[in-house]
């Protein structure tokens, strides 16, 4: 007889590296906890759909509580009480969502009272034109119970032991952007502005400095902009950041260190013609959903929102990632990264075509060629920013394309005719190649 075969055992216990980094990562929050340093919030941009538009995420209810007072009333000495979340649509009309991102930290008294914002200008010196290092410093703070303000509603959320927050919460806000309020504490006598009107994008994101410097919020008080999306947007943009938005003309071994801890700010330029490509594209598409999705950590969202209002790229939300150990592995995977939220993307909004924007210095090429390839219909066209020489030398050691995609050939390997794929070597390139195929006006960008 053949020897029989056993089943593979997989084991459900985190990475030991994980495990080590949640060990280290509680023990660093505590530590400093007992030198007075205090929890404060660093909100990211977060999106959303409208009641009306089409999607298959649904809030899941074992993933937050809704607050409520049982008496109705806001004076001190009332009973707060928590209903199932299960409440929150039984009785009310059909709603939307949000989907929240932030992340709860500990830091010095004084920038834990500061009230943060997902930040784009009016910011203290201190948080302006920094050396990158700074924000890779951080101590953040695991489980912590987080009270999110969507509309009128208020929700408490728990931080995942990294301490961040990512979470869908119901929503009755409309189209365009809104702002969530995010606090570390939730009583009775305090007040939580909530905002249902659409506002600005640039108000959605920039500093409150009417709010005070805490208090109206608590002490590490923070808000969010979220970007709903409606019911008759249709088109959308999805962007990476990495040598399509942002020149980054150093080898990758050494990217991370050089860009992220030692470059000012104000010293990273973009590509060339990319922001005049999207601004023509908001142009022509009216109320554009304009999304970044990159491989790069979460630290570098504030700096990064700073360098889009700086060279005046379309504002939206990040879809970054948390570099460090996994539950599987050391590393997580970018490139699996990008491919879980691109399908994630097409499940918040299927009625949503893409414009799909990348280069080819990393796997962009691969990843958009098998997403359009299993969803077409979830792909308006794909972008290909192309490196020069010396970029692709540094990027990754050859003057052509990342070896990577040399199995796609990007331009002959798709089989999808209706869906164009532009190259080009900057944003003034693609720009012709949108224009030769009828996706722009002819009106110059704003």
């Amino acid at each position: 007889m053949g020897k029989e075969i056993q089943p593979v055992r997989v084991s459900s216990r985190p990475h030991w590296a994980r495990r080590t980094e949640t060990s280290v990562v509680r023990f660093a929050a505590s530590f400093f906890r007992k030198l007075g340093w205090q929890e404060r919030i660093e909100p990211f941009v977060g999106y959303g759909a409208s009641a009306e538009t089409d999607t298959f995420t649904i809030p899941d209810s074992a993933t937050f509580t809704l607050v409520d007072r049982a008496d109705g009333s806001s004076h001190s000495g009332g009973i707060e009480r928590e209903e199932p979340a299960a409440d929150v649509s039984s009785s009310a009309p059909p709603q939307g969502w949000v989907r929240v991102l932030a992340r709860v930290m500990v830091s010095p008294k004084k920038r834990a009272s500061v009230f943060r914002t997902s930040a784009l200008k009016n910011k203290p010196v201190h948080q302006r034109a920094v050396r990158g290092w700074r924000s890779f410093f951080t101590v953040q703070s695991p489980e912590t119970p987080v009270f999110v303000t969507v509309g009128d509603r208020t929700f408490r959320v728990v931080a995942d032991e990294g301490g961040y927050i990512d979470v869908v919460l119901p929503s009755t806000f409309d189209a365009g952007w809104h702002e969530v309020s995010l606090t570390l504490t939730h009583s009775l006598g305090q007040a939580h502005p909530h905002h249902d009107e659409v506002v600005p994008a640039e108000q959605a994101l920039e500093d409150a400095e009417s709010s005070g410097s805490g208090r109206t919020l608590g002490r590490g008080g923070a808000t969010v902009g979220v970007r709903v999306i409606g019911r008759a947007e249709t088109m959308g943009l999805v962007s990476d950041l990495d040598d399509t938005v942002i020149v980054t003309t150093l080898p990758r071994p050494f990217l991370a260190a050089w860009n992220s801890f030692v470059m000012m700010e104000k010293a990273r330029q973009p590509v060339p013609g990319m922001s005049e490509l999207y601004r023509r594209l908001e142009e022509t598409v009216d109320s554009l959903p304009v999304i970044y999705l990159s491989t790069g950590a979460w630290n570098v969202v504030p700096a990064m929102i700073r360098f889009l209002v700086r060279y005046r790229f379309p504002l939206g939300p990040m879809l970054m990632t948390d570099w460090g150990p996994t539950n599987t592995g050391f590393f997580r995977s970018g490139r699996e990264h990008k491919e879980r939220a691109l399908a994630r993307l097409a499940m918040d909004f299927p009625s949503v075509k893409w414009i799909l924007s990348g280069d080819d210095g990393q796997h962009d090429p691969v990843i958009y060629q098998e997403f359009t390839a299993s969803r077409p219909e979830h792909v308006k066209a794909v972008a290909i920013r192309q490196l020069s020489p010396s970029e692709a030398v540094l990027s990754h050691g050859t003057t052509g394309a990342n070896p990577a995609n040399k199995r796609a050939e990007i331009r002959g390997h798709f089989e999808l005719p209706e869906v164009p794929v532009f190259e080009g070597e900057d944003g003034y390139a693609l720009m012709d190649r949108f224009s030769e195929y009828g996706l722009l006006n002819t009106r110059g960008t704003r």
